[in-house]
């Protein structure tokens, strides 16, 4: 599986920079635990709106096409058949949501995901 990281846009190294971390299960994980309620419930609504409006599901399936066919993460072309939000869609709409010139956001594979957030003190070594 993969894990979509988002993380500031600066010279640091990227493990330094990492701010929210989604998981497949669609949860998310933040360093501090101020936004990850707002998070969670933000991503959440992607995949409401994925079940409750067709034009919401066609659109990210036709503007995600191109990334799905270039995506080396296994993660497959959503389908307008599927009742559940595609974790590759789920990923690509907060992807659109966060790459700009303040954050960024990219899909790694688990180990990479866990060296990087590892390397950022993420995790308790104790």
């Amino acid at each position: 599986m993969a894990v979509l990281l988002i993380f500031e846009e600066d010279e640091r190294p990227t493990e330094e920079r990492i701010v929210v971390a989604v998981l497949p299960s669609r949860k998310v994980l933040t360093k501090s635990e101020g936004p990850t309620a707002s998070f969670q419930k933000w991503f959440n609504e992607f995949s409401e709106d994925w079940q409750n409006n067709k034009e919401y599901r066609e659109h990210v399936i036709k503007d995600s096409k191109s990334f799905f066919e270039g995506s080396v993460h296994g993660l497959e072309v959503p389908t307008a058949d599927s009742d559940e939000m595609p974790i590759g869609a789920f990923y690509w709409e907060i992807m659109r949501l966060h790459n700009n010139q303040a954050v960024g956001s990219a899909i790694f594979s688990d180990d990479e995901a866990r060296d990087l957030l590892h390397k950022g003190g993420w995790f308790n070594d104790n």
